[in-house]
């Protein structure tokens, strides 16, 4: 029987999310569980990263579909749970200050003048 595109996905992400634990399992075994370790950071990077070129090379796909693919992979998941990502818009909100958030409408500023002269 003729597998469907869905199908290969699902074997394909099964796959690919067991291979991603047994990863992380092994370099923890080296580098400790901590995930705010730096170098397991790194580690996992750097696997990943060889891993994408091996598909690259052997199976001629570019970078930017493997991107793109990934990329939809988040849309799914914040469509299934937009709380996933909540967390980390909100950080990246935060960080984003402009010159109008640091100025206080309530304030004078022209009282200062006779301050600072």
């Amino acid at each position: 029987m003729a597998k469907t595109a869905g199908d290969k996905i699902s074997n394909g992400l099964a796959q690919l999310l067991a291979g991603f634990a047994e990863l992380e399992e092994m370099l923890e075994e080296d580098y400790g569980s901590d995930p705010e370790d730096e170098e397991l950071a790194a580690a996992i990077v750097s696997e990943l990263t060889a891993a994408i070129d091996t598909v690259i090379d052997g199976e001629d796909y570019t970078p930017a579909f493997i991107a793109q693919v990934i990329s939809t992979l988040g849309d799914a998941l914040e469509e299934m749970d937009p709380s996933i990502f909540e967390d980390s818009e909100e950080e990246e909100e935060s960080e984003e200050l402009d010159e109008e958030d640091l100025i206080d409408d309530d304030f004078d500023y022209e009282d200062d003048d006779d301050f600072y002269n």
